[in-house]
């Protein structure tokens, strides 16, 4: 802080107002951010809740996160025909990069 208030010959009082405004902003951004978090897992746990984590309405391209299986349907396999894994290792194929 001494750094600052010798750099901008401003009063301690100042800096200090000035950190504080700093610290205010970062907290409403991170509440901000809680916030998203809280509805994505709410809406995650919804699903889970629901038994629709593997079980989708409409055909669904899966994809096994060991070995890359794609797999075309409303449900993801119960195990990966290819390396055997379970189910829980089969998330929706999202080509977003």
């Amino acid at each position: 802080m001494l750094k600052w208030i010798e750099s901008t010959g401003k009063s301690e009082e100042a800096a200090i107002e000035a950190a504080k405004a700093k610290i205010e902003a970062n907290a409403l951004k991170i509440a901000e951010i809680e916030r998203t978090h809280m509805e994505r897992f709410r809406g995650l746990y919804d699903t889970m809740k629901d038994g629709h984590i593997f079980v989708k309405e409409e055909d669904t391209v899966w994809r096994c996160m060991e070995c890359g299986h794609i797999y075309i349907g409303k449900k993801a396999p119960n195990r990966c025909p290819v390396c055997q894994h379970p189910q829980a290792l089969f998330e929706i194929k999202c080509d977003r990069y």
